[in-house]
């Protein structure tokens, strides 16, 4: 009887945290799906998750990154080009992507409906961190970038010629 209310209560807060990491990341949570529908403030949620980076990025190399730029919509849009236009996925990719294509099969074959949903929130959790982390090492590379762009300016500055 103990251990039945304790898995209950396993079972509300994982849902708990479910539904915080999904709103979170600017969607509703979607009990058929999982994740549902971009909310309305999706584009702002979006915006503050690349301000935050640039904060985590000025605490960790004690610049002001977050003075320059100030365009985090087109950041966020320059990640988005980027990645599309200069990702070409390499052999170990696309054998990767085979294997796990084969095992997502067997699973969907072999598992209940419950233990279904289970995995696609494992996953989702899974993208999200692999997303998240790409996302970032992006932000950092960029204000690493912007902050060496000003040092040089400041120590070769731009001399007009007489």
């Amino acid at each position: 009887m103990e251990e039945n209310k304790s898995n209950q209560k396993e079972d509300i807060d994982k849902m708990k945290l479910i539904k915080e990491f999904i709103s979170k990341m600017g969607f509703e949570f979607s009990k058929e799906n999982f994740v549902g529908e971009k909310t309305e403030n999706y584009e702002e949620i979006q915006n503050n998750i690349y301000k935050g980076y640039l904060k985590d990025f000025d605490k960790e190399m004690e610049t002001n990154t977050q003075q320059t730029i100030k365009e985090i919509p087109l950041l966020r849009n320059l990640f988005i080009e980027f990645s599309n236009s200069t990702y070409k996925p390499s052999e170990i990719y696309q054998i990767s992507l085979k294997t796990r294509n084969k095992i997502d099969k067997e699973l969907k074959e072999t598992l209940n409906e419950e233990q279904k949903f289970l995995l696609k929130q494992l996953l989702f959790c899974k993208d999200t961190m692999e997303d998240e982390m790409i996302q970032k090492s992006f932000v950092y590379g960029y204000a690493m970038a912007s902050q060496l762009r000003e040092e040089a300016v400041k120590l070769y500055p731009y001399k007009k010629k007489e």
